[in-house]
């Protein structure tokens, strides 16, 4: 007999032993007592010899046919302790819940409840056993809490205490983490229809779905992170979830921006590596058949605080332009002029440009003069968004944690405009 054969063999006869005990110790025992069994005895630590009756039974069993039983699931070996966690959640009063569980990233994943469960009747046959009886009483003895016969208002009020919400969802998310999708991943999700319908309407009714556009320099690249493979992005999400969303914030990022509190790290793709795929940007808003309103917000920086002249102003024409030309018919585009959500750098684009025309002026003059032409009336929001683009535990903190000063401000601006800002503060 080679060493695997071996090996195999002795799994077999281990696993048979720890069954054989299981279904001993699952007797019939009063209700009171349940909680007084110790089912982790000879599952754990220093294997103990079986009785002479279980030994003589388990060296009867075919091993072959044992073996052909339990290898249709990963980690046959932890049958008994998936047996002993569904006994010990149901004599708590819980219903145990069907998931994967991994404990070790070198080896395959535990098996599912359901799957040991299934494997019981066979195991029964084999062994001359009763255990799927015996943990289907155990199971069943359990009184669900029946959430789906409070009112429905109540029920809502419990979504919205135990799974808050986000406040928000982006679409193109700062950094790729896989290109995640804004979905959650709740065992809840998966308990029955009614429910799942329940907290998707929770979870993405009414929810604002945000896009980022960056390297608003270069206009002509700006929306090419509006790629396939983001359009694939927002067709993997469920009709139904993209059903839900009415509202959409589309925010102009100056991505190269020193301050990364406000622009975010860059993705891991150059600028110059994507396509352009014109179509993209449409397909995009026409997944979420529900948008009514579209509201256009800016985050202008630092750097064009300095020197918005060079151009930025016909740069932020050429990118409002596209999403006039670009948008459905059926959405309402909104537009928020107000040139960024830090206050701080508020504060420093009104005191440099305090007797000059303004960045902003300019941009709101183009947008009017492009929907004017279309035979249209320039429709103002405001920004859905107040919260910062990304938080960091950084000493720049906005939306009311920790406020740089505008003496730390002058300090990241060159010096003949701390300077200027000195004088006039």
């Amino acid at each position: 007999m080679d060493s695997t054969t071996s090996f195999s063999l002795q799994d077999m006869r281990k696993l048979t032993s720890q069954l054989l005990a299981l279904d001993r110790l699952l007797s019939p025992v009063p209700s009171h007592r349940e909680q007084d069994l110790d089912l982790d005895t000879g599952f754990s630590g220093p294997a103990k010899s079986p009785s002479p009756n279980e030994k003589d039974q388990s060296c009867t069993v075919e091993v072959g046919e044992l073996y052909k039983i339990v290898d249709a699931i990963p980690r046959y070996d932890l049958i008994p302790a998936t047996l002993i966690h569904i006994c010990k959640t149901s004599w708590q009063g819980r219903i145990y819940q069907n998931m994967y569980r991994r404990s070790d990233v070198d080896n395959v994943r535990h098996p599912t409840f359901s799957e040991v469960l299934k494997l019981l009747p066979k195991l029964d046959q084999l062994l001359e056993t009763s255990l799927s009886d015996k943990v289907d009483a155990v199971v069943s003895s359990v009184v669900p809490f029946r959430l789906l016969d409070l009112p429905t208002e109540i029920r809502l009020q419990v979504y919205d205490h135990m799974l808050p919400r986000q406040p928000y969802l982006t679409l193109l998310n700062i950094e790729p983490r896989q290109y995640a999708i804004p979905r959650y991943d709740l065992a809840s999700l998966r308990t029955c229809q009614q429910l799942h319908n329940e907290l998707i309407d929770h979870f993405y009714r009414d929810q604002v779905l945000v896009m980022n556009v960056y390297n608003l320099r270069k206009y002509t690249f700006a929306f090419k992170g509006i790629s396939p493979r983001d359009r694939l992005i927002a067709y993997r999400m469920r009709t139904e979830t993209r059903a839900c969303f009415k509202k959409l914030e589309i925010r102009l990022i100056d991505a190269k921006d020193p301050n990364k509190d406000r622009s975010g790290p860059l993705w891991d793709t150059t600028w110059e590596d994507f396509e352009e795929h014109k179509e993209s940007f449409t397909e995009i808003i026409e997944a979420f058949p529900s948008l009514e309103t579209a509201t256009v917000s800016f985050e202008i920086q630092e750097n064009n605080v300095r020197w918005w002249r060079g151009g930025t102003d016909d740069i932020l024409k050429e990118v409002v332009k596209f999403l006039i030309e670009r948008m459905p018919g059926h959405i309402q585009i909104l537009w928020d002029f107000v040139p960024s959500s830090d206050p701080d750098l508020l504060e420093i684009i009104e005191v440099l440009h305090k007797d000059e025309p303004k960045l902003m002026d300019e941009v709101e003059k183009g947008v009017t003069e492009e929907i004017v032409k279309r035979g249209g009336t320039v429709q103002l929001g405001t920004r859905l968004i107040k919260d910062p683009i990304v938080e960091q535990d950084s000493q720049y903190r906005t939306g009311g944690r920790e406020l740089r000063s505008l003496q730390e401000a002058q300090r990241r601006l060159s010096e003949p405009e701390a300077k200027y800002l000195a004088s006039e503060a």
